[in-house]
C-alpha cells in the first residue's frame, strides 16, 4: 500500500510509521520518529537517531546515507522527487573526435547528481553517428553542424545541442556516390552537385570540356561551366635590373594534399622537360582563395614559356 500525501509533519507510533513505509523493514527502536511526507506520490521524509531501513524491493539511485536516513528517488519509501534534468548546450566536437556530455538531476530539496551513464540518449541528426552514456561521436560533416542532442531520465527530458566542426574536410560519406575520402572537400562539391552524385567524382568532367573535377578544384573553377581559354595569366616583373617571367593562378586558400602544383619554365616548347622551376615570387591571401606567383630563373634576354602541371593523388588508391 502507498502511503498518501500529508503536507503536515506527524509524530508516529511504531505500528502507524511501518503501516505507512510498509515496504521497508525497521531493524531497531522507533521512538521519537518523524515522518513529513512530500506532495509527491511514495515520498516523504523520515528521521530517527536510532533507526534504519533496509529496502529491497527496487535499489536505491540517487542519494542514500544511513543515520538520518535519506533517500532518493528509486528507492522504497523515497523521501524526494527529482524536479529538473539538464545537459548543457554550446558544446563543440571536431568531425574527427567525440566529446563526453553529462546529465544532471536536481532533487526538489536542491540537491544534484549525475544520472549521466543511466540516462537515455539520443540525436535524430544523422550527422550524429552514436551517443553511449554521453559520448557523442560526430559523422563526417561538410561544414560547421548544429545537432540536437536528448536524454532521458525516468519520465523527464533534457535537450541540448553540440556544434560539429568540419576539421576533416573529405569525410561526408554519401550514395550512391561516396563524396568522403575522394581527395576533392565535401562542401566544394555540394557547392555544385546533389549529394551522391557521380558528376562530383574527382575524374568527371561535367561541363565536357575536357578539364576533370580536381583540376578545377585546384584552380578554383566552376565544375559546370565549359572552359575554353587559359586559366593561367603571365606577365614578367624586374628583380636586380633583370626582367623575368612570371606566371600567375588562383588555388583554394586550404587545398587538400591530394593536389600538387608545380610551375616550370624553359626556352624550347618541344622539351618534354622544362628546365627552371622558379621560385615562389609572390602570394596573396583574397581569403577562400590565394594569388600564387612563380617567378622564372632565368631573365627574359631570350624568348621563354611557362607551364604549369597540377597533379591529383587519388586517396581511395
Amino acid at each position: 500500500m502507498k502511503p498518501r500525501v500529508f503536507f503536515q509533519q506527524t509524530v508516529l507510533s511504531r505500528s502507524i510509521l511501518l503501516g505507512l513505509l510498509g515496504e521497508c523493514l525497521s531493524l531497531a527502536s522507533l521512538e521519537a520518529a518523524k515522518l513529513e511526507i512530500s506532495s509527491f506520490s511514495n515520498g516523504g521524509y523520515l528521521e530517527a537517531s536510532t533507526t534504519q531501513l533496509v529496502c529491497d524491493l527496487e535499489p536505491v539511485t540517487g542519494v542514500y546515507q544511513e543515520g538520518t536516513t535519506v533517500m532518493r528517488s528509486g528507492s522504497s519509501g523515497q523521501v524526494y522527487d527529482i524536479d529538473t534534468l539538464v545537459i548543457p548546450s554550446g558544446f563543440e566536437v571536431n568531425d574527427d573526435s567525440y566529446v563526453q556530455i553529462a546529465a544532471t538531476a536536481t532533487n526538489t530539496d536542491g540537491t544534484d547528481y549525475s544520472v549521466t551513464a543511466d540516462a537515455t540518449w539520443s540525436s535524430a541528426s544523422p550527422e550524429v553517428s552514436t551517443i553511449n552514456k554521453g559520448i557523442l561521436t560526430p559523422s563526417g560533416v561538410f561544414e560547421d553542424t548544429p545537432v540536437s542532442v536528448q536524454a532521458v531520465y525516468r519520465d523527464l527530458v533534457a535537450l541540448g545541442t553540440v556544434t560539429i566542426l568540419d576539421v576533416d574536410l573529405d569525410n561526408y560519406i554519401t550514395s550512391p556516390y561516396n563524396f568522403a575520402g575522394d581527395g576533392i572537400p565535401d562542401s566544394w562539391q555540394l557547392a555544385y552537385f546533389k549529394e551522391g552524385s557521380g558528376y562530383a567524382s574527382p575524374q568527371a568532367s561535367p561541363s565536357l570540356d575536357g578539364r576533370v573535377n580536381y583540376f578545377k578544384y585546384a584552380l578554383v573553377l566552376n565544375p559546370v561551366r565549359y572552359e575554353s581559354g587559359s586559366v593561367i595569366q603571365t606577365s614578367s616583373v624586374t628583380v636586380d635590373n633583370e626582367d623575368y617571367l612570371l606566371i600567375i593562378y588562383t588555388k583554394p586558400a586550404n587545398v587538400l594534399s591530394s593536389i600538387a602544383y608545380q610551375a616550370s619554365f624553359g626556352d624550347d616548347p618541344t622539351a618534354s622537360t622544362n628546365s627552371s622551376s622558379g621560385v615562389l615570387h609572390n602570394e596573396v591571401d583574397n581569403g577562400d582563395d590565394v594569388t600564387v606567383q612563380w617567378r622564372d630563373t632565368v631573365p627574359l634576354s631570350s624568348p621563354r614559356f611557362a607551364v604549369l602541371d597540377v597533379a591529383y593523388t587519388d586517396p581511395t588508391r
